[in-house]
């Protein structure tokens, strides 16, 4: 096993994938060039509702997909 041999992997394996923890529609990309996976996301809000507490969304997903 060899880096190169492991980064190739990596980038084949991370190309577009949905894990099963992250949100609809935002997806884990490696490439030779860019080396964050996860460049998308969604703010939390906790509330208590009646003694309560959840967790909720608040508003759309986020972009920050780094430019080349």
């Amino acid at each position: 096993m060899t880096r190169e041999g492991l980064m190739d992997a990596v980038h084949t394996i991370f190309k577009d994938y949905q894990g099963s923890l992250t949100l609809p529609g935002v997806l884990i990309d490696i490439s030779e060039t860019d080396h964050l996976p996860i460049e998308a996301m969604r703010m939390l809000q906790a509330t208590l509702v009646d003694g309560k507490g959840k967790w909720e969304y608040i508003g759309d997903t986020i972009s920050f997909e780094q430019e080349d």
